[in-house]
């Protein structure tokens, strides 16, 4: 029997986190893992699943985006997924620029 791919889940809190969500049927039984923010909506919902810390803000600051494409190095390095899903934001490009050069499959959710 083929193994389920390992899959990133990479998204904004708020309304990018219920999308994903919503969804969880698509891959709630296979290994995952989270990227998003220190804030309440994120760890009330994420509670007891595997999620690395991304810093904030991401949009228009130029040290957190550096700070997160190094992130995503080290995280997609240690998870070694295979698909990467997000619907967004400004978390998504470190984590997209960085899964494109590995290979990985990449599926952007558009709100």
């Amino acid at each position: 029997m083929k193994s389920r791919p390992k899959i990133g889940l990479i998204t904004s809190a708020g309304g990018h986190i219920f999308q994903l969500l919503q969804l969880n049927s698509c891959w709630e039984n296979n290994p995952h893992f989270w990227v998003s923010f220190n804030k309440s909506d994120v760890t009330s919902l994420l509670k007891g699943k595997k999620i690395y810390m991304a810093h904030y803000p991401e949009s228009r600051n130029l040290i957190n985006f550096f700070r997160n494409l190094w992130l995503a190095i080290k995280v997609l390095f240690i998870e070694r997924p295979q698909v990467l899903i997000s619907a967004g934001a400004g978390i998504t490009p470190p984590f997209f620029m960085v899964g494109k050069l590995l290979g990985i499959t990449l599926i952007y959710i558009e709100p």
